[in-house]
C-alpha cells in the first residue's frame, strides 16, 4: 500500500426496514480487500460537520498519503461537499462516486424534463396496470421471455430500462389484449382498461415520445454495460461515443442533453487523477494490433 497507494470505498446502505442508514469502509489496494470498519450515521446524513468529522477520521486511520482515493455510491450533495471540505486538507487525494451512480444521478436530471416525465407517467400505468391484476400477469407470461419490469438496483436506469422494454414489447402487448381470454373478461369493459390499452394501442402521441427518449437515454444506459471493470481510459471514451449517439440521434437537439452530461460528468467523474487515460493506445486505435507499436 505504501508503494501503490489505495483506494478508499465508502459504501452507504439501509437496513432491510429502510430506517437506519450505514457506511461500511473497506480500503482496496494490490494486496486486496480491507475491511475497516462499519458505520451508523442515521442521525448525521445531513449533518455537514459530523459527516466531516467521521470522514476525516477514516482517512487518518488509513494514512492521508496512502489514499489515492475516495470511491463512493452516494452521490448526494451533503456527502459530495462533505468530502470536498475533507479533501481541502489533503489535496492529493480524488473523490469519486461510482460510474453506475453518475450514470443513474444523469438519467434522473432527464426524468425531470416535462415532456421525458409524462412519458414516464404514462409507461407507470401500463406496468402498474399489467403487474398489479392476476389476469394480465397470467397472459404475460405467454408472450415475453423477459420480464418489462428492469431489476436494477438503480432507480432511474430500472425506469429507463424499463421504458425500452415496453416499447419492445407494445405489439405484444396489443395482441395479449386482443385475446379472447382477455375479450371474455369482465376487465375488458372497465374504463380503467380501456385507458391503458387507448395508450398501448392508440396514443401515437406516447409511443413517438417514449422512441425520442430513448434516442437519449439509451446510450447512456449502455455505458454500463461497458463501466465494469473497464479503465477510466475507456470509460471516457464510452462517454464520448455515448454524446456522439445522441446527437446522430437527436441532430440539432441534442444541444441541452450534452449539457447535462457535462455537467454531470464535470461535477462528478472529470478528475486529474484520470489524467493517464489520455496515455492508453485503446483509447485512439481500434485495431489490437495499434496496443503495441
Amino acid at each position: 500500500m505504501e508503494k501503490s497507494g489505495c483506494s478508499s470505498i465508502m459504501d452507504s446502505w439501509k437496513s432491510q426496514c429502510g430506517k437506519r442508514s450505514f457506511i461500511s469502509a473497506p480500503v482496496h489496494c494490490s494486496k486486496g480487500m480491507h475491511f475497516l470498519r462499519s458505520i451508523d450515521i442515521s442521525g448525521i446524513t445531513e449533518d455537514m460537520d459530523e459527516l466531516v468529522v467521521l470522514f476525516s477520521h477514516v482517512v487518518d486511520d488509513v494514512g492521508p498519503r496512502h489514499i489515492v482515493q475516495v470511491v463512493t455510491n452516494d452521490a448526494s450533495p451533503h456527502m459530495k461537499i462533505a468530502w470536498h471540505y475533507v479533501q481541502k486538507k489533503h489535496d492529493h487525494s480524488f473523490f469519486a462516486p461510482l460510474c453506475v451512480v453518475c450514470i443513474n444521478l444523469l438519467l434522473d436530471k432527464i426524468a425531470a424534463l416535462e415532456h421525458v416525465s409524462e412519458v414516464i407517467t404514462k409507461a407507470k400505468e401500463i406496468t402498474r396496470f399489467i403487474y398489479g391484476h392476476t389476469l394480465p400477469m397470467e397472459l404475460k407470461g405467454s408472450y415475453f421471455q423477459e420480464e418489462i419490469l428492469s431489476s436494477s438496483y438503480l432507480k432511474f436506469v430500472a425506469v429507463f430500462i424499463t421504458l425500452e422494454r415496453l416499447v419492445s414489447a407494445r405489439a405484444n402487448l396489443v395482441h395479449m389484449f386482443s385475446l379472447p381470454e382477455w375479450v371474455s373478461s369482465s376487465w375488458a369493459s372497465q374504463g380503467l382498461f380501456r385507458h391503458i390499452l387507448g395508450i398501448v394501442k392508440t396514443d401515437d402521441v406516447f409511443g413517438c415520445a417514449a422512441a425520442d427518449v430513448l434516442k437519449v437515454t439509451k446510450p447512456i444506459v449502455d455505458v454500463l454495460y461497458t463501466s465494469e471493470d473497464c479503465p477510466m481510459g475507456i470509460l471516457y471514451d464510452t462517454i464520448d461515443s455515448a454524446k456522439e449517439e445522441i446527437k446522430r440521434n437527436l441532430g440539432d437537439n441534442h444541444g441541452p442533453y450534452w449539457d447535462l452530461v457535462d455537467m454531470i460528468w464535470d461535477s462528478y467523474l472529470h478528475s486529474q487523477l484520470h489524467i493517464g487515460h489520455l496515455l492508453n493506445p485503446r483509447v485512439f486505435y481500434k485495431d489490437p494490433s495499434h496496443d503495441d507499436p
